[in-house]
C-alpha cells in the first residue's frame, strides 16, 4: 500500500490526513485490467488458428476433444480447456 499515498490529491484532503485517491483511478485500473485480459485472450485465439483439432477416449475423463498434441508420440494426446493435457 505504500505507492497509494503518492497518487493521493492533496487539494480534496481533509483534517487529520485524510488520504483521497484520484476520482480517475478506478477507472485506470479497470480499464488496464481489461486491457491485460482481452490481449491474453487475443493472444491465445491468434496462437490456436490453424491448431489441428480432435477427440480421445480417455479412462478418466471419457471423450475428451481438444487441440493435438504437435509431435508424432504425442499424438494420443490432446491439450483440452477443461483438462489441460489428456492422453488416451
Amino acid at each position: 500500500m505504500a505507492p497509494l499515498p503518492a497518487l493521493a490529491v492533496a487539494d480534496l484532503a481533509k483534517d487529520y490526513g485524510a488520504v483521497v485517491m484520484h476520482p480517475a483511478a478506478p477507472s485506470a485500473a479497470a480499464g488496464l485490467f481489461l486491457a491485460v485480459v482481452g490481449t491474453a485472450v487475443v493472444m491465445d485465439t491468434v496462437f490456436n488458428i490453424g491448431a489441428e483439432q480432435g477427440c480421445i477416449v480417455s479412462s478418466d475423463f471419457g471423450e475428451v476433444c481438444g487441440r493435438l498434441g504437435e509431435e508424432d508420440e504425442s499424438q494420443e494426446c490432446v491439450l483440452s480447456d477443461k483438462y489441460g493435457w489428456v492422453c488416451a
